[in-house]
């Protein structure tokens, strides 16, 4: 497992989580095991996650459980 060594940006925007983080490496292979449907927007350079309307906390409080048991820091950036 990866040390702590950078923080995790997470965007919420209206319907879709920005995830600050490489297209590639170890914490971004087991990003994509947990999160399949994520796929990365070559043109803003992050991962994106859609949500539908109503799941938003449930999928927010699952990325940042999936990044707080990777031990990484999360930074939040709310822009919706």
């Amino acid at each position: 497992m990866e040390t702590r060594t950078r923080a995790v940006t997470l965007t919420k925007r209206c319907k879709i989580h920005g995830i600050d983080l490489p297209r590639e490496g170890s914490l971004t292979e087991r990003f994509r095991s947990a999160f399949p449907e994520a796929r990365f927007d070559d043109e803003a350079g992050e991962w994106r996650i859609d949500w539908e309307k109503g799941h938003f906390a449930e999928s927010n409080a699952r990325i940042e459980a999936f990044f707080a048991d990777q031990g990484a820091e999360i930074i939040h950036v709310d822009k919706c």
